[in-house]
């Protein structure tokens, strides 16, 4: 994962819409059909979480419950990668 050391702005925003699509999934599953209606306030409840000391546990369960999405989010970044190469080549 040498490229989340090169850039870690990005991936810290690629872990943090893993974890809103987990929590949309969560909602969506209990009946609340609303994707993507309260990103802004997952995003605000992430950064508050990842900055308070006190509350960062909640933060490390969010990561592995929401593990798969954040994996989602990374194929989705890197194949974006790959379209890109594929299209300047002609493959």
């Amino acid at each position: 994962m040498r490229w989340a050391a090169d850039n870690p702005e990005r991936y810290n925003e690629l872990v943090r819409q893993g974890i809103i699509r987990y929590l949309d999934t969560i909602l969506s599953n209990a009946g609340f059909d609303a994707p993507g209606k309260w990103s802004e306030g997952y995003a605000a409840l992430l950064e508050v979480l990842q900055a308070e000391p006190s509350a960062h546990h909640v933060y490390d369960a969010l990561l592995v419950l929401a593990s798969r999405h954040i994996l989602e989010e990374e194929a989705d970044y890197h194949g974006g990668f790959i379209d890109q190469a594929k299209e300047r080549f002609d493959v």
